[in-house]
């Protein structure tokens, strides 16, 4: 009677905070649950499409990666801490989808809104303060989701110039709306050896160019990154 009196005390308490830890300061949209304070929460963001429900988790078919770095196409999410709507994401449906990794262990983003629905090229779902329905290319432009997608608008809409180039590069901003803050080049040689390295007075704004003079450098072939705080864009660059 005491052992199932305690056992029953025990579970109440344990439900009790569990309950307590995801109701505190929950996030009211995806954007929000992303991007918090100026920081990304999440280590992996993806298009993907739910395939196969098992007791371990969801089992996930990879689309389009927009944020992080994967080694398969296809993997497990597993129950975490605090899952809320696990049991929302429905086989042979498409979502986005934010997620933490820890070791080769993927979980939704603990206690906040960590995925949307995609219908018809459609986004559905608590994206944002008061939007609930979005065409899928205009997340992208979503200011409070800005940090995290910057990953695609920074493949997109810097154009690398010339290419080969005897004295110097130039990264034009072809976009119309991204301003890149934080933009660092550095530069390698075949062996891995970091050459240079180059900051951007300032932010990058749109239909700028940032001109970056090699004419030091050997002919030869570099490698180069070009980063903006949770991302980078690589190019091989041919010095003649």
């Amino acid at each position: 009677m005491i052992k199932h009196l305690l056992f029953s005390i025990v579970i109440t308490f344990l439900s009790n905070h569990y309950l307590f830890a995801c109701s505190c300061a929950l996030p009211s949209s995806f954007c929000e649950s992303i991007v918090n304070r100026g920081e990304l929460k999440a280590d992996l963001i993806l298009r993907g499409k739910v395939i196969e429900s098992t007791s371990k988790g969801k089992v996930i078919q990879v689309e389009q990666l927009l944020l992080g770095t994967l080694e398969d196409s296809k993997f497990l999410i597993q129950h975490g801490f605090c899952d809320l709507y696990f049991g929302d994401l429905r086989e042979n449906s498409e979502y986005i989808i934010a997620l933490n990794k820890n070791q080769d262990q993927f979980n939704l983003i603990a206690c906040a809104i960590s995925f949307l629905k995609i219908e018809k090229e459609v986004i559905k779902g608590k994206i944002a303060p008061g939007i609930n329905r979005l065409d899928y290319n205009e997340i992208l432009k979503q200011g409070s989701c800005g940090l995290a997608f910057n990953e695609i608008a920074l493949s997109q809409n810097l154009q690398i110039y010339p290419n080969p180039t005897s004295d110097a590069i130039r990264i034009h901003n072809i976009g119309s709306e991204y301003f890149y803050d934080n933009l660092e080049v550095n530069i390698f040689d075949v062996v891995g050896r970091k050459i240079g390295t180059r900051i951007h007075d300032g932010a990058l704004q749109p239909n700028e160019e940032w001109l970056i003079n090699i004419q030091d450098f050997a002919t030869g072939v570099y490698f180069v990154k070009v980063f903006n705080a949770f991302q980078e864009k690589s190019f091989k660059l041919i010095k003649v």
